[in-house]
């Protein structure tokens, strides 16, 4: 075997020729052999859809990392709210316009419990946590704007997939046409997590009554996924691996140090009748606690040993992984809020389909 044999196969790299491949990442060497990801479709890549949300969920409720990353996109991306700017010719037209979405945007949450820039913060927060978010759109004729804006999260939208009498198909909860459009959605009345859901069987609305919104980053791609899928796996591992590091250092600190006895002298130990060396009584030993600034009788013969001294070794590697994992979580705070969520703003989609 000649030299430039074997140095290409430690590289991995092959020589060129007419059947060599022009890029290096689509190479088979011996540095990507074991990197062989399976090419799938859209909607495969919904099918543990669930899973994931409540895992990315999760880590919103317990991660403090992926916490600040949600706080902080949803403040940057909304601010105080985004408002419409009339452009009518007259001033008066333009302030009647700006009152009347001012008096709407007020009352316009189905639930009351906030007004329209309130519903842009949830919105987002569950795009950014879940992946998507419907709105439905409801009716009150007793309100001056009849028009009412219902938040639902993802779950009220089910995984169902069958086709109907019409021809029509249900791809995911949603009901699609001979054209691939949207015309109808099947929602759940009711959260499916609620405990008194009931039956709670998905009932068809029309898609004009439903906006589905989601950022679509393939063509065809039906619903939406959570933005920490890509690194929940390090979040995990880096906050277990904190936890566990902190348990060891409040571990090693309450050994302050440690007793040593010399080895008792045949020649002086007391003996019984039968010859046999007598028990150390317990009631004779002071008791051994341990507290902050304790200073702790030792009976007689015992020499008290720094701990410290013992361990330094070991704490010293404790120390430097602790520096790591602090360089970890900053470098995963920058990954998660900059790198991650920084580049998303405005590429969100709306589908609204109005027949």
């Amino acid at each position: 075997m000649s030299l430039m044999s074997i140095l290409r196969g430690l590289t991995g790299r092959q020589s060129a020729g007419p059947r060599a491949n022009t890029h290096e990442a689509a190479s088979t060497g011996r540095r990507l052999r074991s990197w062989l990801p399976h090419d799938s479709s859209p909607r495969r890549e919904h099918l543990k859809l669930p899973l994931l949300r409540a895992r990315s969920r999760d880590a919103c409720r317990n991660n403090p990392v992926a916490l600040a990353a949600v706080e902080r996109i949803t403040t940057d991306f909304i601010g105080m709210g985004v408002s419409p700017k009339p452009l009518a010719p007259d001033e008066s037209t333009r302030m009647r316009l700006i009152d009347t979405w001012e008096a709407w945007s007020r009352e316009c949450d189905a639930d009351g419990r906030t007004d329209f820039y309130g519903l842009q913060s949830m919105a987002m927060r569950s795009i950014l946590e879940s992946g998507e978010v419907l709105a439905l759109l409801e009716t009150d004729e007793a309100a001056g704007v009849p028009l009412k804006v219902r938040l639902l999260e993802s779950d009220h939208l089910p995984f169902k997939s069958e086709t109907l009498a019409s021809g029509n198909k249900v791809v995911d909860g949603i009901e699609l046409d001979r054209r691939g459009r949207r015309v109808a959605y099947w929602l759940h009345p009711n959260h499916p997590g609620d405990p008194d859901a009931g039956t709670n069987e998905p009932v068809r609305v029309d898609a004009a009554r439903v906006l589905h919104v989601f950022e679509a980053t393939r063509p065809g791609q039906l619903r939406g996924i959570p933005k920490l899928a890509s690194v929940l796996v390090r979040l995990k591992d880096v906050d277990e691996f904190d936890d566990a590091q902190l348990q060891r250092q409040k571990v090693a600190n309450l050994f302050a140090g440690f007793i040593k006895r010399p080895p008792v002298d045949p020649a002086t130990q007391e003996v019984g009748p039968d010859g046999r060396p007598l028990p150390v009584d317990p009631a004779d030993q002071p008791p051994l606690t341990f507290e902050p600034g304790l200073l702790q009788e030792l009976a007689d013969g015992a020499v008290f040993a720094d701990a410290m001294a013992q361990i330094a070794q070991l704490l010293g590697q404790q120390q430097t992984v602790g520096r790591v994992v602090v360089h970890h979580q900053r470098t995963q705070g920058r990954v998660v809020n900059e790198g991650l969520f920084g580049r998303c703003g405005g590429r969100f989609v709306l589908d609204e389909c109005r027949g």
